[in-house]
């Protein structure tokens, strides 16, 4: 079992955020929301470091590694590939 830090409960359903601090889903969910509808915030914040919670598509790193990932899968095929050149 888990403890919010923010309400103190133990509970089992916990959300792990992008700043790696961990709060029940019950808490995110409400803080979360009046994030966006009561303080017309784009993204909710994390309720400990106040670290904007983009989608994770969104995330710096995770764009990071899909450029990586992108031209690594380029460079593979370009280098075991069998082009000709005509001059």
């Amino acid at each position: 079992m888990f403890e919010c830090p923010i309400c103190y409960q133990h509970r089992r359903k916990i959300v792990t955020l992008q700043c790696d601090h961990r709060i029940c889903f019950f808490c995110w969910d409400k803080w979360a929301k009046r994030e966006i509808h009561f303080y017309q915030k784009e993204w909710p914040t994390c309720p400990c470091c106040r670290l904007e919670q983009k989608p994770w598509y969104l995330s710096e790193k995770i764009q990071r590694i899909i450029v990586f990932v992108a031209f690594s899968i380029l460079y593979l095929h370009f280098k075991n590939s069998n082009f000709t050149r005509y001059d």
